[in-house]
């Protein structure tokens, strides 16, 4: 993570997070030059003793969660990006962790993780309301047949990607009700036609010709007000 890198936070429920965390390397500041801006690096081993994998519909272990990450095609070249960008250059973001558990950031986690370093963290969202696509679409398998482990193709192909060399967009509610498919990508307002035309050849990817229906985008709290 650069060091000049201005990065705001909310502080609230940092006592309670930090909870049990003793070792001063665990409380290194990477970057900021306030409270209102501080990020964590935990080591392997503090990281996975006091955060929780992002549940994703079941409870699993880190080492499950690697597990299955490294099994699949798409998790595993998102993986293998983020090691080398961070080896590189260090995240641009770090991983969010909220009541501790991932809220975002898996793929940075397991990245860290298998390469046995310690994880930059941040307690709260960089702020309070982040900017997101939320996006309705349709997804047929070229073959005419969808299995379950295409199903999974698919969701890995469209949970995590780059846009281009500054944006690297994720969602952590993606799914499919009644035929439809919808996903929420935090994503700047200025990509969002990019996100569209990528989310297509993601698909593309996992075997699936992808028709978006409906886009809007907004913060969360504009998209989803029903829900706050």
């Amino acid at each position: 993570m650069p060091t000049n890198e201005k990065i705001h936070c909310n502080l609230r429920g940092y006592s309670k997070a930090l909870a049990g965390l003793k070792d001063n390397e665990d409380r290194r500041i990477l970057a900021g030059v306030g409270e209102s801006e501080i990020i964590f690096l935990l080591k392997p081993s503090t990281f996975t003793t006091h955060v929780k994998p992002t549940s994703w519909g079941e409870e699993r272990s880190w080492d499950q969660v690697i597990d299955d990450m490294m099994a699949c095609r798409f998790d595993y070249e998102t993986v293998t990006l983020l090691q080398k960008a961070r080896r590189e250059s260090g995240f641009r973001e770090p991983v969010v962790v909220i009541d501790g558990q991932v809220a975002n950031g898996m793929h940075r986690s397991v990245a860290c993780l298998i390469d046995n370093t310690s994880v930059p963290v941040r307690f709260s969202y960089p702020h309070d309301d982040p900017h997101c696509v939320d996006v309705e679409f349709l997804a047929k398998p070229y073959s005419g047949v969808e299995t379950e482990d295409s199903y999974d193709d698919l969701v890995c192909a469209l949970r995590s990607f780059p846009l281009d060399d500054d944006v690297w967009v994720e969602t952590d509610c993606i799914g499919r009700t009644s035929g439809i498919w919808s996903g929420t990508w935090y994503c700047p307002a200025s990509h969002q036609a990019l996100l569209l035309t990528t989310i297509k050849a993601q698909a593309m990817k996992a075997g699936y010709a992808l028709a978006v229906t409906k886009s809007r985008s907004g913060t969360m709290d504009e998209l989803f007000p029903e829900e706050n």
